[in-house]
Order: structure tokens, then sequence, then C-alpha cells
């Protein structure tokens, strides 16, 4: 079982590299469930720690959510290598499930509708930004910054 937990870590790694180069998703995606994944194996080593030591535990809903929220190639890494929550059967289940949805969201972000709706979000995300930028002097060059972004 860590064997296809570890391939399929390196196969979103692959592809979340590859769909930024040939432009199927912008930078902020691979960035941001990068950091997303570190918080994951930071929350999961805590959760250990926290069963270790007798100490409040952090809930398997939260934990499940940072997986959900792209958290989940760290969270294999986190229960392969802190043996932490990996032979629990009900919480595996779960988990399989949670990674396949956030595999099957990454997967239709690929697809032309996925990818319109995906740019469509970050368009008005950065002109709600720019919107709260342009009303502060100090933020003229993050607007710039957002212009230039948005125009590539």
């Amino acid at each position: 079982m860590a064997v296809i937990k570890y391939m399929l870590f390196c196969l979103l790694v692959l592809s979340l590299i590859s769909s930024y180069f040939l432009a199927y998703v912008p930078l902020i995606i691979p960035l941001t469930l990068f950091l997303v994944s570190i918080i994951t194996f930071l929350v999961y080593a805590r959760d250990k720690y926290a069963a270790i030591h007798d100490e409040w535990r952090i809930s398997e809903n939260t934990l499940h959510a940072f997986s959900l929220f792209g958290g989940w190639p760290e969270a294999i890494i986190a229960q392969q290598s802190l043996h932490h929550k990996n032979r629990k059967i009900s919480f595996q289940i779960t988990f399989w499930f949670v990674m396949l949805t956030n595999s099957a969201l990454l997967v239709w972000l690929h697809t032309n509708q996925g990818n319109s709706k995906l740019h469509g979000f970050i368009t008005a995300l950065e002109n709600l930004i720019a919107r709260e930028l342009a009303a502060n002097k100090f933020g003229n060059v993050l607007l710039y910054l957002l212009q230039y972004s948005s125009s590539i």
C-alpha cells in the first residue's frame, strides 16, 4: 500500500510540473499545493507528538480537510515516515476518498470547462485584490505586478 501511495505522490508532482509548463494551470496552483502540503505534514507531526505525550489531539476531520485542500501528498509521507494514522482502517478509507476527490478536481482543471472556470476565478480574485490595493498608495507596486501577471 505504501508503494502505491508513493507512486501517486510522484505522479502528482510530475503532473503539476508539466501542467504548469504546458500552461494548463497558473503557477499559483502548484505553489499553493506545495505550501498546503508542507503545512499538512506539520499538522500530522503535531498530532503524532500529541498522541505520544497524551496531549490535546487534532481531529481527524481537520487532518482530512488539509488533505482535501491539496495536502494529501505530504499526508502520505507523514503517515509513512511518522507511522501515524496509517493502520486505522476508517481513517484510511476516508483519506483515500479525499485524495481521489482532490485528484479528480485537479483532472477537471485540465478540461476546457475546468480551465475556463479556474482562469475566471483567478481573474476575479486579481481584480478584487487590485481594487483593494488601489486604495492604498503603497500598493501601487503590487498592483502593477498583478496587472503584469494577468497579461501573461
